[in-house]
Order: C-alpha cells, then structure tokens, then sequence
C-alpha cells in the first residue's frame, strides 16, 4: 500500500486499544506529539511509538522515564533501545511473532487489510511488552549499561 498516511489519524486509537491493559496495569499517560509519534508515560518507563508512513513501519522504543534509572556509567548510552533489540539482548533466539501481512484485492481491501496488519503488529508488540520487559515496565532499568555495549560490538 502507498497511501499509509491515510492511516496516521487512527494510529492513537490503535495504541490506545491494543495497550489499553498495560496502560491501566502501569498507569500510563498516552501524549500524542504528532500523528506519527505517540508515548505511553509512565513514572518508571516510557514506551515510544512511531508511524513510518512512507512504508508502514512502525518503531516501538523502550526508555526509563528518568536518567537516574540507568546505572553510571551513563556517558555514551542511548536513551531509548528498540523493543527488538532489548528481546534479543534477553534471548538470543527470540523472535517476536508477527503476523503475515495479506494480499489484498482491491484498493478498499488494500486499505482495511493495511489497518488490520498495522493493528496486529502493534497488538503483537504490547503482547511482547507484557510478557517479557516487564522489569522496563516496572522502572528497573540496571541492564541498560550492558546492553549499550553489546550493541557497539
């Protein structure tokens, strides 16, 4: 599909559905910055979300909500890592299950089968989220260090 843009309004309400459990679990405030950058901010952990809607893409990130949350040495590490990165870091093997996207028939099939997969891919994300960064989620945040490193190698 290459009118994504066409989507960007209802991204919010997707996050809003498919997060409404963690956002209710961790009390999480939903601010929107553009139609394309949404976060979920908590106390503890921040989750970004963002729309690429030249391809469709869609970047969740994991951040703490304070820098005080990272150990020192914190000179060089990155304020937010994908979710990706983060579940690799975890389990090597990991892979996060996302759905297959369809064929459509028509350019309304095009649109409604594009809305359907973006709907699953960020339900698939907050299933993850939910299951396996639940120390993120709950502000404990002491890997992040290590994990800076093994990204630069």
């Amino acid at each position: 599909m290459q009118n994504y843009y066409l989507l960007q309004p209802e991204f919010l309400a997707w996050i809003a559905n498919a997060y409404a459990s963690l956002i209710a679990d961790y009390q999480f405030l939903v601010v929107r910055f553009e139609d394309w950058h949404i976060e979920l901010q908590s106390n503890r952990c921040i989750i970004i979300f963002y729309f690429d809607y030249r391809d469709g893409g869609i970047d969740v990130r994991l951040k703490p909500a304070r820098i005080e949350q990272v150990p020192k040495p914190r000179f060089g590490i990155p304020v937010a890592y994908d979710v990706y990165s983060v579940l690799h870091h975890l389990d090597l093997n990991y892979r996060i299950p996302f759905p297959k996207q369809v064929e459509a028939l028509s350019k309304d099939d095009e649109v409604q089968a594009a809305r359907q997969y973006l709907e699953a891919i960020l339900a698939t994300y907050a299933r993850v989220i939910r299951e396996a960064c639940t120390p993120f989620l709950e502000g404990d945040f002491s890997i992040w260090v290590e994990l800076s490193g093994l990204q630069r190698n």
